[in-house]
């Protein structure tokens, strides 16, 4: 039988396929909620750096998780 994560071994361990392939669809949904808040963080240092640019590529990274979750 196959076995299951925890939230916390989701949340703690670098993204792999075997990891994708054991997670349940909550624990893919916390993924993409963890990577959103990321991004976001990502783009709030970038803009503090006055970098637009790329400021401009984690808001879009993380607009594209939030209209995948409005489609849902």
């Amino acid at each position: 039988m196959e076995q299951l994560i925890t939230n916390d071994e989701i949340v703690h361990q670098p993204i792999t396929e075997d990891l994708l392939a054991k997670a349940t669809p909550a624990q893919l949904t916390l993924l993409l909620f963890n990577g959103c808040c990321d991004f976001i963080k990502r783009g709030e240092d970038a803009l503090n750096k006055k970098d637009y640019e790329q400021t401009n590529v984690w808001v879009q990274k993380a607009q594209s998780i939030i209209s995948e979750f409005r489609c849902t």
